[in-house]
């Protein structure tokens, strides 16, 4: 075998450009993954389809309650976007921002969030 090339192995969980640590992290805030900023990133730079700007009478996110330490950032997305005032453009960007749930907030793999397994389902 020719010595001079170096091959490295990522492995399965870093497979291309958008599961790079760098990236992921850019895309996530101080205390979750963000799937919403992570869907918008792919709709508007690699699909060229930005969702349309929230309405101004969409509810700003707010932080995790206190007393739900174990809600998932899914499970607390799944219910603010139940609202029908976000659940139209929420459809498009939240399928594809929780395909990257397997990375938490600095881009680190992962498989539990809070003690319960990951569902990176879109």
């Amino acid at each position: 075998p020719d010595r001079s090339t170096r091959v490295v192995d990522v492995g399965r969980e870093r497979a291309g450009l958008l599961t790079q640590v760098p990236l992921l992290a850019m895309l996530a805030d101080h205390r979750d993954d963000s799937p919403v900023r992570r869907g918008v990133f792919v709709l508007e730079r690699l699909l060229c389809a930005p969702p349309p700007p929230p309405p101004a009478n969409a509810p700003r996110p707010t932080e995790p309650a206190p007393d739900e330490p174990t809600r998932t950032t899914r499970e607390r997305l799944e219910l603010s976007h139940a609202d029908p005032v976000c659940a139209g453009c929420h459809a498009s960007i939240d399928g594809i921002g929780f395909a990257f749930s397997r990375f938490d907030a600095v881009g680190a793999f992962r498989t539990h969030e809070g003690g319960v397994p990951v569902d990176a389902s879109g």
